[in-house]
């Protein structure tokens, strides 16, 4: 299920992403200036992180996640930002 209205701040959304990921992992996580397409597999986000990913974007963003989510939407900050954009109109 979706919210409405997502929120649409100006801003931009992968930093915005990254803030999240980096804020919910449970070791500290030092993203390079060139983080879009880094696997997020490769931070070792364990389970409760990740969960704590996902909520903080729906927090972040405005959004609730769809029970369907294709497990590819979180590859990377990249096509996170990309699942947002289409799904939700975040960023567009």
């Amino acid at each position: 299920m979706s919210a409405s209205r997502p929120d649409s701040r100006p801003g931009d959304v992968l930093d915005r992403i990254a803030a999240v990921v980096t804020s919910a992992s449970a070791q500290p996580v030092a993203l390079p200036p060139t983080s879009a397409d880094l696997p997020l597999r490769s931070l070792g986000l364990d389970s409760s992180s990740f969960i704590a990913v996902m909520s903080g974007i729906e927090e972040e963003f405005g959004i609730e996640w769809d029970d369907d989510v294709p497990s590819s939407t979180f590859d990377s900050l990249q096509s996170v930002a990309s699942y947002l954009a289409t799904r939700f109109g975040v960023g567009t």
